[in-house]
């Protein structure tokens, strides 16, 4: 569904040139990987329900007598408090990225408002409010948000028009590394690893690194010789620093 979405968005997109076809998978990538999140935190509710369940309902059934089933006996003995502990935890590390998600987006639709590089009548339809309503708990989706080309600062081969955009996604990262905590602690813990949680951690690795290396480099990584700071948007060829900055001739930058 989110990728049919992210087509449609990306075909009424003012600046899809910009965008990029190519990097559509992104945000669904990242929709995947949160919906696994929640999915793990169902997998721990469930491993409780059966827990506290299970027991009083073969009682119910008159089947006091018999076994519990093989495959669900590892599930009866784990400790209950201490699932319960990783559901919180679990849930915490979701909301309140989301709510940060959330404060961010809003943050940067009011500026990009202010300085009119929006496409208005997109934004306020229903394609525009579907895109921001996503984007609270998938901000890589702030991408399919109806920037006009004059919006784009970044290097052609950037999705995001500019840096405040990509700062945005940031919180995805941080998201991603309390699961990964929470993932590995709980395999530790229990000893036990099924292929759900596996291949869940997997994802989480994969869009941390991703986060951490790909995005970071892209946003850090723009020369800017007259503004050497963390947050400049400026981006320069080499021919322009070197009309900028001259060499002395003992080699120095004067």
């Amino acid at each position: 569904m989110i990728a049919g979405f992210s087509v449609f968005a990306f075909k009424t997109h003012p600046s899809k040139d910009k965008v990029g076809l190519i990097n559509l998978p992104l945000p669904v990538f990242a929709w995947t990987d949160f919906v696994s999140d929640c999915a793990f935190v169902d997998l721990l509710t469930y491993h409780m329900s059966l827990i506290t369940e299970l027991p009083h309902g073969l009682k119910a059934r008159g089947e006091q007598d018999d076994p519990l089933d093989p495959n669900l006996l590892e599930y009866h003995t784990l400790d209950y408090n201490a699932l319960n502990a990783f559901v919180w935890v679990s849930i915490l590390g979701i909301v309140i990225p989301m709510l940060a998600q959330i404060y961010s987006v809003a943050m940067l639709i009011k500026k990009t408002s202010k300085r009119r590089h929006f496409d208005t009548d997109i934004l306020t339809g229903y394609t525009g409010i579907t895109v921001i309503l996503i984007a609270c708990t998938d901000p890589d989706m702030v991408m399919l948000l109806p920037f006009l080309p004059d919006a784009y600062e970044m290097p052609a081969k950037s999705p995001f028009p500019n840096k405040a955009a990509l700062r945005v996604t940031g919180w995805k990262a941080f998201e991603d590394i309390i699961q990964l905590i929470i993932q590995v602690a709980y395999i530790i813990h229990f000893n036990s690893v099924t292929p759900f949680i596996a291949m869940n951690l997997v994802a989480t690795v994969v869009m941390m690194f991703y986060t951490l290396v790909g995005k970071l480099l892209n946003y850090a990584c723009v020369p800017d010789p007259q503004h050497n700071k963390f947050t400049s948007t400026n981006a320069y060829t080499w021919e322009q620093v070197i009309t900028r900055t001259p060499r002395t001739p003992g080699g120095r930058i004067g």
